[in-house]
């Protein structure tokens, strides 16, 4: 009865997230508190060994995943854009271990429960690359820019102008010019904009997990992207590393 029941829990994450979808029969283990991984597929061979473990940190908790070797840690944080996952892999055994951040998954439920009983997520889809996070920064700051820039365009104001007379005489009119103060403040404001958003652009480029591959002996760490959508309280993450996915669960604190 467990083993039916944990082949429907797979079968469940294998219909919901796509990076798992496209490994059908593959091998699938769920990060959980159990020491020995929680609920794995059958298709782990007996010799095949696993470790979970959390550490608490000021930031939420870091759980882990060790295997054959390979050690996986990985964070889950929200932002009002973004589930962002921080993750570490390191690779103890004597060959590369090949991954593809772009191709990891998650699946939305509107709540755990609505998971456990395996209903249809409200959502699933693969990460979004780094690549992909900046060119829309960029798209962004140039609309914006530009539409502030058009509007202070179109501002006017009036300014007292002297006009002589033939005479001599000197008298004093309103005219509606172009308001060059406000253009000026937008064009200081656009350079804000624009220093604010390359110094995050930045960011984003020295933190992504870019990588695709870790070599015997080494560490890879960084961040990778995934949408939030609204109604969602429960993200079911596939990270999927050679023929293996690891699965973990974020309950949303939004």
């Amino acid at each position: 009865m467990r083993a039916m029941k944990v082949r429907l829990v797979v079968f469940s994450i294998l219909l919901s997230v796509l990076s798992v979808s496209a490994q059908q029969g593959g091998k699938i283990v769920f990060w959980s508190g159990d020491p020995g991984c929680g609920s794995k597929s059958k298709a782990f061979s007996a010799s095949e060994r696993f470790v979970c473990s959390s550490v608490s940190t000021e930031r939420g908790p870091v759980s882990t995943i060790q295997h054959n070797g390979l050690m996986l840690s990985a964070a889950f944080l929200e932002d009002s854009k973004y589930h962002i996952a921080g993750v570490i892999i390191t690779n103890q055994t004597s060959e590369p271990l090949q991954f593809d951040a772009d191709n990891w998954g998650a699946a939305h439920f509107n709540s755990k429960a609505a998971f456990q009983e395996r209903k249809k997520p409200l959502a699933a889809e693969t990460s979004i690359p780094s690549r992909d996070i900046l060119r829309i920064m960029a798209t962004r700051l140039r609309y914006e820019s530009s539409l502030d820039t058009f509007i202070a365009e179109g501002q006017k104001t009036t300014e007292s102008r002297e006009i002589k007379r033939p005479d001599g005489t000197k008298y004093n009119v309103n005219v509606i010019v172009p308001d060059k103060e406000t253009q000026r403040s937008v064009a200081r404001q656009n350079l804000d904009r624009a220093d604010m958003v390359m110094s995050e652009q930045r960011r984003i480029r020295a933190t992504a997990l870019t990588s695709k591959s870790v070599q015997p002996g080494h560490s890879v760490k960084g961040l990778v992207y995934f949408r939030r959508f609204k109604g969602s309280q429960f993200v079911v993450f596939s990270l999927s590393i050679e023929d293996t996915t690891y699965v973990f669960q974020l309950q949303s604190k939004r």
